[in-house]
């Protein structure tokens, strides 16, 4: 009898601890917060939650569209993060993240994000129909027609690309043809945007596609994504749009 009374005891104790152990889970829990430069900032907590359920909520905080594939979809998310960038946070949400986006050119250019892809680590790159829409063609030509053996723009203009590295050397020429001959030599298109006059200088040299950006000016747009496995941005087009207000001329 005394063995029979130990036990139910045990289990009259065990059982509300058991519940109480339950109760104790932490549910779901996301903030975002802008960050000074650079991308946002994610808190994140979560325990066996669904990609998809933590990608909604992360695309809600964020206001941007977040595409995640049918084979990702139900992977699993354990993870308490505080404070992480958005990049770094996407990189451990999935196997493989990419993020399309607009880098506005100028020392304080900042990316527009488009839409994020989340895929399993087995799946293909999305396309980039989205990035590749123009509402414009443009044909620029360079050095003088007539003779080609000379170059108008010898001394003042040269882009080079090579090993993932530009270098741009510009001296007063217009900001349209700079951005005409970056996109030459970066094999993709160039879209002009009203009639830019802009005049700028400009020597980077061995620098990244962003690091090239910030020595132009906010006219300039590059549509680009950038795959979070790697880091590696790749450049889809570039854009020079008219500045809503003309710079005052200095007296």
């Amino acid at each position: 009898m005394k063995v029979r009374f130990a036990l139910a005891v045990l289990l009259v104790v065990f059982v509300p601890l058991t519940g109480h152990a339950e109760k104790k889970k932490k549910p779901l829990a996301l903030e975002v917060t802008a960050a000074s430069a650079g991308l946002p900032l994610v808190t994140l907590t979560a325990s066996d939650e669904p990609l998809s359920e933590v990608a909604g909520r992360l695309s809600a905080k964020l206001g941007t569209p977040i595409d995640v594939s049918p084979a990702a979809r139900n992977f699993p998310v354990t993870i308490a993060l505080d404070q992480q960038p958005l990049d770094l946070t996407l990189r451990e949400l999935s196997a493989q993240a990419y993020v399309d986006g607009i880098l506005t050119g100028g020392a304080t250019g900042k990316t527009s994000i488009l839409t994020i892809y989340l895929r399993s680590a087995d799946e293909a790159a999305p396309p980039m129909a989205e990035l590749t829409k123009s509402t414009s063609e443009t044909i620029m030509f360079f050095g003088n027609t007539e003779d080609p053996a000379l170059d108008p723009l010898a001394g003042q203009l040269d882009v080079t690309w090579r090993n993932d590295r530009l270098r741009v050397f510009a001296k007063k020429q217009v900001l349209s043809v700079v951005a005409a001959k970056i996109a030459d030599v970066l094999g993709i298109p160039l879209e002009l945007i009203g009639d830019s006059r802009e005049m700028i200088d400009v020597s980077v040299t061995d620098a990244t596609v962003e690091q090239a950006m910030k020595a132009l000016t906010p006219s300039v747009k590059l549509y680009h994504r950038k795959d979070l496995a790697t880091f590696r941005t790749t450049p889809v087009r570039l854009v020079v749009q008219e500045p809503s207000e003309r710079p005052t001329p200095t007296p």
